[in-house]
């Protein structure tokens, strides 16, 4: 369990996270708070600004040595914010999959693809009230 607090914009977070393994991987579940944006919903808050509450849930599933799969979950309440900063409506779900595999040591890729649903409440942004759309990326990581 970890927080922090923003004090330019007198407003904090606190997160926390469990992880067991369970089976052939692992299970991690993280809850996190935030208090608010703060002075005039500036985007600030530093520790956490995507909503008031956060809570996200994976499993990594070790398929072979060289190879997991990892579907993961993250559900965010109360998204947009009053005049004052302080957390008002809303909510956004994501839900994805990322593949990793070792292509030799030191070399991995790794693929993610994500759908995403915003729901602003009584809100609208950029005249929309609420949003749906998939992300991902591919990446190839080197260590040295």
């Amino acid at each position: 369990m970890f927080g922090g607090y923003d004090g330019g914009n007198d407003e904090g977070g606190v997160a926390a996270r469990v992880g067991t393994d369970i089976g052939p991987g692992k299970f991690d579940f993280a809850i996190l708070w935030s208090s608010g944006l703060g002075r005039g919903a500036n985007g600030g808050n530093a520790y956490y600004n995507l909503g008031e509450w956060a809570f996200i849930a994976q499993y990594a599933f070790a398929a072979s040595q060289k190879f997991s799969v990892t579907p993961a979950v993250q559900y965010n309440q109360n998204i947009t914010t009053d005049a004052d900063g302080s957390w008002d409506d809303g909510d956004f779900w994501r839900a994805g999959v990322t593949l990793d595999y070792q292509v030799v040591p030191a070399l991995s890729a790794k693929a993610t693809a994500t759908y995403v649903s915003e729901n602003y409440g009584d809100h609208t942004l950029g005249g929309k009230g609420d949003a749906d759309w998939f992300e991902g990326f591919f990446r190839l990581e080197r260590g040295f």
